[in-house]
């Protein structure tokens, strides 16, 4: 589309207010912008040499092949609800993604603070319970008695994806060497919707609690209502993805597989809730905190990789 109503002093003034405060403010905030984006690729092809609009290929191209080898759009298998949302400058100048001169040329740097822009726009337009799949980019010209001026903007594509299924984790936080006890519970868990993708695989923590349990040692604190003593001896089992079980049954039968009849898995409400003291040890001990692994909870059916 070539626009004949802008004479070339309009173009240029623009292109001037414009132009003269939007690199400052793309260069500073595009580790911000990156942090709350697609993740980023380990590996991108991108041009290492500075690209024009009148080279091939064009930076409108480029951008979009950049962000689409280098931001890793989330798992959507059969996208349902795609819709398209425009973001130009028509009816506000300051919402063009860029305004200059057809010559203009463009580095790595520029460029990735163009997609970082263009990512930060598209955030508040993200339609409820739906995630950016894709950006293209788009130039529109506008046209004056000598100034050949071109203006950015692009169009996002979202999209409803399905979430991958998460299970709750928690960790070995502390070890009381003067009573032989560990305290393991719950530290950025979720135990209402999970916290780690179950396709991941970690230790299974389990315990083995006797009738009747084990009673405290002698000179434990167990006045904690959030760390009571469980009465048994927890050890955690080999690595495995949590999605392999389909059911607790099959989770508590790993557990007695590892270490023996009696044994099953570790439940959020073992103490009284959120954390417990035991007997025994985990993966990665003495060091704590612990790395993750995964624990059941009996009344939150969202926040297992198992049924119950």
């Amino acid at each position: 589309m070539r626009l004949q109503v802008f004479a070339t002093a309009v173009a240029l003034s623009m292109v001037s207010a414009i132009a003269a405060q939007r690199p400052e403010a793309d260069a500073t905030t595009t580790g911000k912008r990156r942090a709350v984006s697609h993740p980023v690729a380990n590996v991108c092809q991108r041009q290492l040499f500075p690209v024009g609009f009148f080279t091939i290929p064009e930076i409108l191209g480029e951008l979009t092949q950049v962000y689409t080898n280098c931001f890793a759009p989330p798992a959507c298998t059969n996208p349902s609800d795609l819709e398209v949302i425009q973001i130009d400058g028509y009816t506000n100048y300051a919402d063009w993604l860029w305004t200059g001169f057809s010559t203009t040329m463009f580095n790595v740097f520029q460029q990735d603070a163009l997609i970082s822009d263009a990512i930060d726009r598209s955030g508040p337009f993200t339609p409820i319970g739906k995630v950016p799949i894709a950006i293209n980019f788009y130039r529109d010209i506008i046209t004056g008695s000598s100034a050949v001026v071109y203006v950015m903007y692009f169009k996002v594509t979202f999209a409803s994806c399905p979430q991958a299924q998460k299970g709750m984790t928690w960790i070995h936080s502390t070890s009381n060497s003067q009573v032989g006890t560990i305290t393991v519970g719950c530290s950025g868990c979720n135990p209402y919707q999970g916290d780690t993708p179950c396709s991941q695989q970690m230790p299974l923590l389990c315990i083995y609690k006797p009738t009747p349990a084990f009673p405290p040692p002698v000179n434990l604190n167990n006045t904690d209502l959030y760390n009571l003593w469980a009465g048994g001896v927890v050890a955690t089992a080999q690595p495995v993805a949590g999605n392999a079980f389909v059911n607790i049954a099959a989770a508590n039968a790993y557990c007695a597989a590892q270490f023996g009849t009696g044994w099953r898995v570790a439940e959020f409400h073992d103490g009284w809730g959120w954390n417990f003291q035991a007997y025994g040890g985990t993966v990665s001990a003495p060091a704590v905190p612990s790395t993750r692994f995964w624990v059941n909870i009996n009344d939150q059916s969202a926040g297992n990789c198992w049924s119950q």
